[in-house]
């Protein structure tokens, strides 16, 4: 029989640096039969869950162990399994139990956790219902669950719609969110840097898929508003075709907008591309698919009648 023990624990506070210092893994401490040997590599404590602080022991392994074999242990995989279950365990607990040391937690950690929906496909489930975001409904910092929103959405709901900003307030000003707005649908604001990653790896949620508003709006089952919007179209008909004279190349198309109620036009981005992430691929140096936008123009605004 393997022999190991643990002495895990969430500190109360972050470092000034853990949310971008991936490589800063010292905060669990492997010894061997009570040496201390190293400070944990990722053999032993994934990334995501670097905030962690402990010891690690163990009989059963050599005193002169190196990294290299730490890499083929079969006795570290089990330990590292141990530490995860074990680290998620200890963060549902204190989901459970709510209050300011969870407000804390997602305050200090909760960015970080998810890392771990990217990182760790085995355990995106259980991950997925410890992070929080912010949304239209509550827009608190990491006040809301998605199975909160779920709960509030009711049975009827078949899609968890999110938006990627810069912050809430940026999110809120969205024109994107006016036909959500309209119809009394909740929407996520994702204002966490690591957001824009997330939602191209967590692609549903209790069988629900997160959609981005971008690819809006929701559908209406009221033939009186697509009536409606039908006349509407018709009468934004002439300035829908001098607009897209106007700009000529420099728009994929100009079309009537079903999902503006209050603002005069807004930019699509038809390739699919979260902004947000085409931003950062930018400023990283990375190659972005080119895509010509798209500008849709709301027919009752009164800017675009005159």
């Amino acid at each position: 029989t393997q022999r190991y023990s643990l002495l895990l624990f969430v500190p109360g506070r972050a470092p000034f640096d853990l949310a971008w210092n991936r490589d800063d893994l010292h905060g669990v401490k492997l010894y061997i039969q009570r040496v201390f040997i190293m400070d944990a590599a990722e053999q032993l404590v994934p990334r995501y869950l670097r905030f962690l602080r402990g010891v690690v022991d163990s009989s059963d392994l050599p005193l002169n162990v190196s990294r290299e074999i730490l890499q083929d242990s079969p006795l570290l995989k089990k330990i590292r399994a141990t530490v995860v279950k074990r680290a998620l365990d200890m963060i549902e607990k204190l989901a459970e139990s709510g209050g300011e040391p969870w407000d804390a937690f997602q305050r200090d950690f909760g960015a970080i956790l998810k890392e771990g929906l990217i990182e760790d496909p085995e355990q995106r489930d259980r991950i997925a219902r410890l992070v929080r975001f912010s949304s239209t409904a509550s827009q608190a910092p990491h006040s809301v669950g998605l199975s909160d929103y779920l709960e509030r959405a009711g049975d009827s709901a078949d899609t968890i719609w999110y938006l990627t900003a810069d912050s809430v307030r940026q999110a809120l000003d969205s024109p994107h969110l006016e036909a959500f707005r309209a119809q009394g649908t909740e929407v996520l604001l994702l204002t966490d840097p690591i957001d824009a990653w997330v939602v191209n790896h967590l692609f549903e949620f209790d069988g629900k898929p997160l959609r981005s508003v971008a690819d809006g709006p929701p559908t209406s089952d009221n033939d009186q508003d697509e009536a409606e919007s039908d006349a509407s179209d018709e009468a934004a008909g002439g300035a829908v075709g001098r607009i897209r004279a106007a700009l000529g190349e420099r728009v994929a198309d100009v079309r009537a907008s079903r999902r503006l109620t209050d603002s005069a036009s807004c930019v699509v981005d038809p390739s699919g591309l979260d902004p947000r992430m085409r931003r950062m691929l930018e400023q990283a140096g990375q190659p972005v698919p080119q895509a010509t936008p798209r500008l849709e123009v709301n027919p009752a605004h009164p800017l675009v009648r005159t």
